[in-house]
């Protein structure tokens, strides 16, 4: 499979497959963490290769918008 670029969360997410065994998206999101709030930095969201579906990328992706990122 080849890399791409996609948007999820009202953001540009790239979608890698370089990992053996994870499809991996990055993306810029600012931390919900207290000691880091506000500062923008490079998060990455990842699933198995063997449960890969864009769907199920993206779903992964927004479990985790408002707990650990926004």
């Amino acid at each position: 499979m080849e890399d791409f670029t996609t948007q999820m969360i009202g953001r540009k997410v790239e979608v890698s497959f370089n990992h053996p065994k994870l499809v991996i998206a990055r993306f810029e999101a600012q931390s919900t963490s207290f000691a880091c709030q506000g500062q923008w930095s490079t998060e990455m969201v990842s699933i198995p290769k063997d449960e890969y579906s864009i769907e199920r990328l993206e779903a992964e992706v927004n479990k985790g918008f408002n707990r650990y990122y926004y």
